[in-house]
């Protein structure tokens, strides 16, 4: 019998149920790391030091639709210079991604709803 680790806990927001944590499958720009920054509660907030938001905007939709996402919207540049990319999976799964220039980093905070699978 093989024991698996239990998932991570889950938070309200207000654009609904997510899980506190990203699954290892999720897509991960080449050189992100976690960080604090940011605003109220995510499954993942990361620093990807001076990439260009366009460009880390542009990797996280073409990640997520070879991981077999829809792309439902994506807004930017933003007049901040921010980007936010809403994406549809399997079974009413719901992904938002934010990237934001923030001086001289970038931050991606990702919200994975609480109806995406993870394992």
């Amino acid at each position: 019998m093989t024991v698996r680790p239990s998932p991570p806990s889950q938070t309200d927001t207000d654009w609904g149920r997510i899980w506190d944590a990203l699954p290892e499958t999720f897509p991960a720009f080449p050189g992100a790391g976690p960080t604090e920054i940011g605003d109220g509660p995510t499954s993942a907030s990361l620093d990807v030091g001076d990439a260009d938001p366009a460009e880390v905007a542009a990797f996280y939709e073409s990640a997520l639709e070879r991981a077999g996402y829809a792309t439902l919207t994506n807004s930017g540049p933003r007049e901040d210079g921010s980007w936010e990319i809403e994406s549809t999976g399997p079974s009413a799964c719901r992904v938002r991604t934010t990237v934001t220039p923030l001086g001289g980093t970038t931050v991606v905070e990702i919200l994975y709803g609480a109806d995406c699978p993870f394992e």
